[in-house]
């Protein structure tokens, strides 16, 4: 029994097949299985069962990922204690999205410390992003208001307001707020559906029984963004997601009594092991936070002023 052979037990169990443990641990699927085997082999008894098409634990595979987990907490401990900022010199993060502009900002600071990590990112829907830290496919998520229960820990990130883009010509430009009901002349064009600024658009609309006079279903942001400076409609952003464009203004949308925000979180499971590039991220996601906390209550602060 080695600490190599433990591992690939843990990970098979905890990534739920041999074929997810293999990729969380960047081996192939036969070295995993020969560890379990040869664990198996030292334990002198079968540590799973088949079940369906899945693997089950028996239970003497329970009580030793019992103890399994207990080692693995400890490796991760030891680990993190090491991983002092500046120190990482290797390690790989996949981080899913569904705002650039917040990815943008954590790769940005993430870069500045750890520069030998590897990092992909990738655009995904709220779904699509679950489905694939679920899988293990990615190691976290960002998205709005994420359902996490018990299996995941969500970061809050922070809040963003839906601001509504007009071309420069257009009598809302000069507004320096709009409510719901100046959009009940307007053409509005919107996001693909699932889309969590249409989502949040169409439920407060909903609440405000309020309907454009058309829609028209465009897609990407930059095409959105063509559209409304060629004028063919208005459509709605978050406030994070309005570059300058001298074409373009961008009015804040305020609804009294409705609070038309999204809220942004990092999300990983929980019952994972956390590496040190993890680790790292982790806590650069909570000084954001931070940071964005206290920017809200200046903010706030200097409007009650």
């Amino acid at each position: 029994m080695n600490y190599a052979q433990i591992r690939a037990f843990y990970s098979v169990v905890r990534e739920g097949g041999v074929g997810p443990a293999a990729k969380f641990l960047n081996v192939s699927q036969p070295t995993v299985s020969q560890h379990l085997r040869a664990l198996e082999e030292t334990a002198a008894v079968p540590l799973f069962e088949r079940r369906g098409r899945g693997l089950a634990l028996t239970p003497e595979g329970a009580r030793l990922f019992a103890a399994a987990e207990h080692l693995m907490r400890a490796v991760a401990a030891v680990e993190d204690s090491l991983a002092t900022p500046g120190e990482l010199e290797r390690g790989r993060l996949r981080i899913v999205s569904d705002s650039p502009p917040v990815v943008v900002q954590l790769l940005k600071r993430f870069r500045d410390r750890h520069q030998a990590v590897t990092i992909s990112t990738a655009l995904a829907s709220k779904a699509q992003i679950m489905a694939e830290i679920a899988d293990g496919e990615a190691d976290f998520g960002i998205t709005v208001d994420p359902t996490v229960g018990v299996d995941y820990t969500a970061i809050p990130l922070r809040s963003d307001g839906l601001s509504l883009c007009v071309w420069r010509g257009h009598p809302l430009a000069r507004k320096r707020r709009v409510e719901l009901m100046d959009l009940a002349p307007e053409v509005l064009l919107l996001r693909e559906p699932g889309s969590r600024t249409r989502n949040l658009l169409q439920q407060a609309m909903n609440q405000r029984d309020v309907t454009p006079r058309e829609a028209i279903e465009i897609g990407s942001r930059e095409v959105l963004r063509e559209a409304v400076a060629l004028e063919i409609g208005v459509t709605v952003f978050t406030a994070s997601e309005c570059p300058p464009d001298p074409r373009l203004a961008y009015v804040p949308i305020h609804e009294p009594g409705l609070m038309i925000v999204v809220h942004e979180h990092l999300v990983f499971r929980k019952r994972t092991l956390i590496r040190p590039e993890m680790a790292a991220l982790i806590e650069i996601a909570r000084d954001y936070s931070a940071e964005q906390a206290g920017q809200r209550m200046a903010t706030a602060s200097a409007r009650s002023g």
